[in-house]
């Protein structure tokens, strides 16, 4: 089973984040993270300054990493020079990128990564920062350290002096265990929160430790993945004022909002009272919103029918790459 956040090494080279838990027959719902420098020129894209080395390779990365413009613009490329890891999604109606399984060389997991680098008889100064981080939070909330992981490049082994640290949690209960313990780590000194903005107010999972930056975000166990398969039926675009009526999952990706739609701006009005959730893909709108909060959202209005129950609902559905889908706290200001 494939996890939100896992790494995948591809055999041309290319390296993908798994996005989310649900993944068409044989293969990978990925974004494409990182480009051999070879191939570089194909893509119409703008590179960061840096450059990364894996196993002598070099490779590159997109100034932008998520946007409909780059995303349409790796999605024509691969069409064009790498057609295989092209697929066409039912739900979405077009065109996606998703990893064949069979063209997968390595899979580097965010638990198995920080057991690597736990077990290493020299670290880094990254690395042990890094452990050191993990081992401080793991202490003080009582969570395992086996529901701990780290990803990003110190996963892959390729960090640079300017990398940041990205933490996993696994499991709901255990994430706001930790980000709880974020503030009494703050209290003591050994951390500082990272609070720019009303996003980082919401999320607090930010921070500064020993004057490298990190950040810590929640992977499902495979518990809480829900195994019965759903059937997806798109059926136009709807923009809605919402209340959120519980946001404890929008730690996750996709985030998922509980909510009641108090409004309809543009979309059928009678399925209205029937939609229950706002469900998105996009990283950036994970924990966008607190209980109570009213939200803007824009995007595909979805028909999901359980498979083994028939039991149909609705929820709208955010991140299928349009132009113009957004979630917009409207009591926070936050678009």
């Amino acid at each position: 089973m494939f996890l939100d956040c896992d790494i995948l090494v591809t055999k041309h080279g290319f390296i993908f984040y798994t996005i989310g838990y649900e993944h068409p027959d044989q293969r990978v719902v990925s974004n494409l993270k990182y480009i051999p420098r070879e191939y570089a020129k194909l893509f119409n894209l703008e590179w960061l300054k840096h450059k990364w080395i894996l196993e002598g390779r070099e490779l590159v990365r997109p100034k932008v990493l998520f946007s409909p413009r780059v995303y349409q613009s790796i999605i024509k490329t691969f069409m064009r020079y790498f057609p295989e890891y092209v697929y066409y999604s039912n739900q979405l109606q077009k065109y996606i990128i998703s990893v064949p399984i069979d063209l997968i060389d390595r899979v580097y997991r965010p638990s198995e990564s920080l057991k690597r680098i736990m077990n290493k008889k020299r670290r880094d100064p990254l690395e042990n920062k890094v452990v050191n981080l993990v081992e401080e939070l793991s202490g003080k909330s009582g969570i395992s350290l086996k529901y701990f992981g780290v990803s990003g490049s110190v996963s892959l082994g390729m960090h640079r002096s300017f990398s940041d640290m990205d933490i996993i949690v696994y499991g709901l209960e255990n994430y706001y265990k930790v980000r709880n313990t974020l503030i009494l780590l703050e209290k003591e000194g050994l951390i500082t929160m990272i609070s720019e903005s009303a996003l980082d107010e919401i999320r607090m999972n930010r921070g500064l430790y020993q004057g490298t930056r990190f950040n810590i975000n929640a992977v499902r166990l495979q518990e809480e993945i829900k195994t019965t398969p759903c059937l997806y039926r798109p059926i136009c675009t709807i923009e809605v004022k919402c209340r959120v009526l519980d946001a404890r999952e929008s730690i996750f990706r996709p985030a998922v909002y509980r909510v009641r739609v108090e409004d309809v701006i543009r979309g059928p009005r009678d399925i209205s009272p029937y939609i229950t959730r706002v469900v998105s893909m996009i990283g950036l709108h994970r924990m966008i919103a607190t209980e109570d909060d009213i939200i803007i959202v824009k995007g595909i209005l979805e028909e999901v029918t359980d498979v083994d129950t028939s039991i149909r609902s609705y929820r709208i559905f955010v991140g299928s790459a349009s132009q113009n889908e957004y979630i917009k706290n409207l009591s926070r200001g936050i678009s």
